[in-house]
């Protein structure tokens, strides 16, 4: 008897790990703590000095230039233009903007994959999404990690192409105030 109960216990035991596994995957996989607000990005707005560094497709090489922004919350209250000008390179100067979906879940149309509070005021958001990169336009998972604090901000994109394990780097802004 004790030995029927022990293997009973033995095997319950495994049935509750594999219950708390699901649970803990399908908390994770709905975005349980992956919502986004505006208000993780007011200190988005104003204005910042930096640099962009990207791979040049052809070459395989970085090449960085200066680059400043200015960030000003849009008028649909989810959304903030980012106002970009190339100091050396005027005819690139353009606008662009970031966008909260309505349930906090997307960031500028692509899923939010990790989103990381950080304790001294600030945000890292990963966000993925399939797309195509390159000069060939291949197919690619395209990857972007935005890191907000209260002096810096970075958007730093990767892309995975179909097929390859390593992701690549390529562009980067890093702005300070």
């Amino acid at each position: 008897m004790n030995n029927l109960l022990a293997a009973l216990f033995l095997q319950l035991k495994s049935v509750m790990k594999i219950y708390i596994a699901i649970l803990f995957i399908c908390f994770s996989a709905t975005g349980f703590s992956q919502t986004l607000t505006v208000k993780d990005l007011q200190l988005l707005t104003g204005n910042w000095k930096g640099s962009l560094t990207y791979i040049d497709y052809s070459s395989g090489k970085p090449y960085t230039m200066p680059v400043n922004a200015g960030i000003i919350q849009a008028m649909q209250a989810n959304g903030f233009i980012v106002m970009l000008s190339y100091p050396d390179e005027p005819k690139a100067n353009g606008n662009d903007t970031f966008f909260i979906s309505q349930n906090g879940k997307l960031f500028n149309g692509a899923k939010i994959v990790k989103l990381h509070r950080l304790k001294d005021e600030g945000i890292i958001i990963t966000t993925a999404t399939n797309g195509q990169d390159g000069n060939d336009n291949k197919k690619a998972v395209l990857k972007h990690i935005y890191t907000i604090t209260k002096n810096s901000f970075s958007n730093r994109k990767e892309v995975k192409f179909t097929g390859k394990k390593n992701w690549q780097l390529r562009n980067e802004y890093k702005f300070n105030r």
